[in-house]
């Protein structure tokens, strides 16, 4: 654990880490909360266009097991995975509307606006998409774990995609993204300190809860604890609210993964077998949790964890 601690320490020393701003995804997470919080759905202004087959959005939380599920949902042959690619960061500056600061113009969107962003939406997916054929006959799932803060946005454009959701022990994640070595930039400089790490997830779950409450979304959550111990069924209850139907196949997802590009630090972890050492690690370092684990609690007792963590 002080080797984490050095390690991070060190990070924060780098000239890059002072030109980031670890508070500014709190304050965009806070903007959003404000937002949706006070009746949104009847402030807007006009419904979106419908788009016939939208993108499903695949959100969590680093180091929730989005890669792992990420490759097996990637070996169905009716599913394209764009992983990590697009940012809905960059689109939020490039492409909408300045008369208001994001998320307030999202209320004051008119019917063409939303169309011009839906397809711009579409052009910038379609860069990352190799295969022209798999516009048309493949599912596109975009995954990006932290556009679960950006829920309220995809919801304004695709009001009717489908969400996963990639839940984990939360006590897992904080450690496990305190340990991870990721590229600096504002979300993921948090990650360098245990407190900063909890408050953001803290946060984060605070405002998908609202989300959860406030829009109509199709979504479901897939535990990553489940996933490991009973992999077929999790992946059958998945491909049935996807509307695909079941291929043995994605259970060879590790053959797949060899020599498939994946832009996560997970890569030799979706190679391997399935394994739960990296389940309830955290209690090997619980010492070093207990100042954290107040933050994260009531998420623990809210998907289901408080057993493990008592």
């Amino acid at each position: 654990y002080r080797n984490f601690l050095k390690s991070n320490e060190f990070f924060k020393s780098l000239p890059e880490y002072r030109l980031i701003d670890p508070q500014q995804p709190l304050k965009n997470i806070q903007a959003c909360m404000d937002e949706f919080a006070t009746s949104w759905l009847s402030r807007c202004k006009s419904k979106a266009p419908f788009v016939k087959n939208p993108p499903v959005f695949f959100i969590g939380f680093p180091r929730s097991g989005t890669t792992l599920l990420g490759r097996m949902l990637n070996s169905h042959s009716k599913i394209h995975l764009i992983e990590e690619k697009v940012s809905l960061e960059k689109f939020i500056a490039d492409t909408l509307p300045k008369e208001k600061q994001y998320p307030r113009n999202l209320a004051e969107l008119t019917e063409n606006q939303i169309r011009n962003l839906q397809i711009l939406y579409m052009e910038e997916i379609k860069k990352h998409v190799g295969n022209e054929a798999d516009l048309v006959h493949k599912l596109l799932i975009d995954k990006v774990p932290m556009n679960t803060v950006h829920l309220g946005l995809i919801y304004r454009l695709f009001p009717e995609a489908k969400v996963i959701f990639s839940l984990r022990n939360c006590a897992d994640v904080v450690l496990s993204c305190f340990m991870q070595k990721f590229g600096l930039n504002n979300t993921m400089a948090n990650f360098l300190d245990l407190k900063s790490t909890a408050n953001l997830y803290n946060k984060t779950m605070e405002l998908f809860e609202l989300y959860q409450n406030t829009l109509q979304l199709q979504i479901i959550s897939v535990r990553y604890e489940n996933l490991i111990v009973d992999t077929e069924y999790e992946l059958k209850v998945l491909f049935d609210f996807l509307e695909l139907p079941w291929e043995e196949g994605v259970l060879n997802y590790r053959q797949n993964s060899f020599g498939a590009e994946i832009n996560t630090p997970s890569y030799a972890a979706v190679s391997e077998k399935l394994y739960s050492s990296s389940r309830e690690r955290w209690k090997n370092y619980e010492k070093q949790l207990q100042p954290v684990l107040p933050i994260i609690q009531p998420w623990l007792e809210k998907f289901g964890y408080s057993e493990e963590s008592s």
